[in-house]
């Protein structure tokens, strides 16, 4: 139905995906997780989230950091400040930046891991799917120093 009804408008089912993505943007996610395996890497783990809370990150890819939730703590922080807010408890560090991508990090409940979590919109000048690709690159190098 849906191809017999942009048919006859003389549109390709492509030609309806890219009018969507003109209207509302276009989205990529991704999923990434750094092992850490032992004793070693769950102390590695608890580093790593210990450091991004005692230095928050302030910008990536060029973008500055406008809202950082902390689930573990409770707290929202933005250029205002940091206040208490009605979260659930977890160790998830959720950091919101100002061309609208998303990132969160936390421990996996089950692995020796860490998990990544990209929420991108495409930008001016790049695909959702290359401003996931970025951001990953960035924010892993920047996991790689702590």
């Amino acid at each position: 139905e849906m191809a017999a009804y942009y048919e006859a408008r003389g549109m390709t089912l492509y030609d309806a995906m890219n009018e969507v993505y003109q209207k509302y943007g276009d989205y990529a996610e991704k999923v990434d997780d750094i092992v850490h395996k032992g004793a070693d890497g769950a102390q590695k783990i608890k580093h790593i989230m210990a450091s991004l809370r005692e230095k928050p990150i302030k910008e990536l890819c060029s973008n500055r950091v406008i809202e950082a939730l902390d689930y573990k703590n409770g707290t929202v922080t933005t250029c205002d400040g940091t206040k208490k807010a009605d979260l659930p408890p977890s160790d998830v560090l959720y950091y919101t930046f100002e061309d609208g991508v998303s990132v969160a990090i936390r421990p996996s409940g089950t692995e020796p891991k860490i998990k990544m979590y990209y929420l991108c919109c495409a930008s001016k000048t790049k695909s959702a799917k290359q401003n996931v690709e970025d951001y990953r690159a960035e924010f892993t190098a920047l996991l790689e120093t702590l």
